[in-house]
């Protein structure tokens, strides 16, 4: 019994693995694809200033929270994450 729970707990993490992989793989794509990017960047700029833009007239400035698309977020999040790990922005200087 034992074993049929490790078995059927292994086949689960396989499968969960594969579609984290898939779903990264149309991600990366996305990554590459740079007229996307460019669409990608004004819609957020739009977004963001039209939010700061609304806020402020009402007097809540400091209470900014953007309406994004579905899925968006996640994308940035892929996209900076990438960033990090092929090309490291944090890394210390050569003179420490």
């Amino acid at each position: 019994m034992i074993i049929l729970f490790w078995t059927l707990m292994g086949f689960y993490i396989i499968k969960s693995g594969i579609k984290q992989i898939n779903h990264w793989r149309k991600i990366e794509k996305l990554a590459c694809n740079y007229p996307y990017l460019e669409r990608m960047k004004k819609m957020y700029e739009t977004t963001y200033y039209d939010n700061l833009k609304h806020n402020g007239q009402n007097g809540q400035a400091n209470q900014f929270e953007p309406n994004f698309e579905n899925g968006l977020i996640e994308k940035v999040r892929y996209f900076v994450m990438r960033l990090q790990f092929i090309h490291p922005i944090y890394l210390p200087s050569l003179s420490e």
